[in-house]
């Protein structure tokens, strides 16, 4: 399954091309995300770029609409370790992971947050997870170098963070977001 925000469509066909077609022709399912304020006419024109491309079934549906089962019939069998080890290099890209990573306040994320999102540590694409911010579950997600943080109420809850970019300093990220609980 590969899930595709709406708004990056373009942007990412036009600077990402190899990395988008390889994800969204070896998925079965594409969930379209961030379609809740867009009309129907406008999901469709995407729909339509996706299946130009790729043979996976396309989703609309919000996922915060999708039931238990509908979850589960979309991811199936959930295997962490190969989706965060997931092999970038025939891509030319890198990819951090970072565990149990805790912030002491919603300033620290945020600032070490804008430092990744400006690329002053090399160029990232994309960055997703769960964190531990004061006593908080947060989740975060980087898309087109903008960021957003929002609150997760999820039964089960692994703190961990992926970034995928290109020349990525590890030593910088290291400092930003290698924490001990």
């Amino acid at each position: 399954m590969a899930i595709v925000d709406y708004y990056s469509i373009d942007k990412i066909m036009g600077e990402y091309k190899e990395l988008f077609l390889d994800q969204i022709q070896n998925s079965s399912y594409i969930l379209l995300s961030k379609t809740e304020n867009i009309s129907t006419e406008k999901i469709e024109k995407e729909v339509k770029k996706l299946e130009n491309l790729t043979k996976a079934k396309v989703f609309t549906t919000h996922y915060k609409d999708f039931d238990k089962k509908e979850w589960d019939s979309l991811i199936g069998e959930y295997d962490k370790e190969s989706l965060i080890r997931g092999d970038y290099k025939h891509l030319h890209l890198d990819n951090l992971v970072y565990e149990n990573v805790v912030f002491k306040d919603f300033n620290e994320l945020g600032t070490n947050f804008n430092a990744v999102c400006q690329n002053r540590f090399g160029k990232l694409i994309r960055a997703k997870g769960l964190v531990k911010v004061e006593d908080k579950k947060v989740k975060v997600d980087v898309v087109d170098n903008k960021f957003s943080v929002e609150k997760y109420e999820g039964e089960s809850f692994t703190n961990s963070l992926i970034f995928i970019g290109e020349n990525l300093e590890e030593k910088s990220f290291d400092i930003l977001f290698k924490k001990k609980i």
